[in-house]
């Protein structure tokens, strides 16, 4: 990824982990997670056996190549995106990374029979919540034979108030079209994972490698 990532590319939930470290293998350690707002504030969260810990917040600046957090202390980073959905922050001390999801593959491939098996059956890939519930992240997982492949990540912004879901969709795999990526987040997520909630009419799904959007109507009958 050569471009430079806009300002508010950096809504939403990051796994925050230093560059040597492999998430996958985590074990006992605590994993950490920033929360990124629009309105320019921050949480991070200490996260350990699905327990959701507010470890810290502030504020921060991001103009596409620097970003400045602002908590207990002022860390200023340099941003360099390896991929759309991981960014590698170079700091005066160690290097770490921001990633939207936690993939066995940067590039997943999908077989022909496999693309069509979920354009016919969207609910093959199951959704994986991460600690944090509708703040945290959610791993889209795809099962086949005994193998399951991460195919993207989303993180939601719910405001059952008004009715409303924002999601953001990071895509690991460029084999699944968007209808069908839309049929995922209705049936796998909406339908299965949350269970149908009466409380949402409105979803925005927005896809952040191009930032489009899509928004459709979600209403139980």
């Amino acid at each position: 990824m050569a471009e430079r990532p806009l300002p508010e590319a950096i809504r939403g939930s990051w796994f925050y982990y230093p560059i040597s470290a492999d998430p996958r293998k985590a074990g006992d350690k605590p994993l950490l997670v920033y929360r990124f707002r629009l309105d320019g504030t921050f949480n991070l969260y200490t996260v350990r056996d699905g327990n959701w810990i507010d470890k810290e917040k502030g504020d921060y600046t991001f103009d596409g190549q620097f970003l400045i957090i602002r908590g207990r202390n002022t860390d200023t980073y340099r941003v360099r995106p390896k991929l759309f959905w991981k960014w590698t922050l170079e700091g005066k001390k160690e290097d770490c990374l921001l990633a939207r999801g936690i993939a066995d593959d940067e590039n997943v491939s999908l077989t022909p029979e496999q693309q069509k098996e979920i354009r016919i059956l969207p609910i093959r890939v199951s959704v994986l919540e991460q600690p944090g519930g509708t703040d945290g992240i959610y791993q889209l997982v795809y099962h086949v034979d005994e193998e399951e492949i991460v195919v993207g990540s989303i993180f939601v912004e719910y405001e059952p108030d008004e009715g409303r879901m924002w999601i953001g969709l990071s895509q690991f795999t460029q084999d699944i079209e968007p209808k069908t990526w839309e049929r995922i987040v209705r049936e796998s997520f909406l339908d299965i994972h949350m269970g149908k909630p009466n409380d949402i009419n409105v979803v925005t799904l927005r896809t952040l490698h191009d930032n489009e959007s899509t928004v459709f109507n979600y209403a139980i009958a």
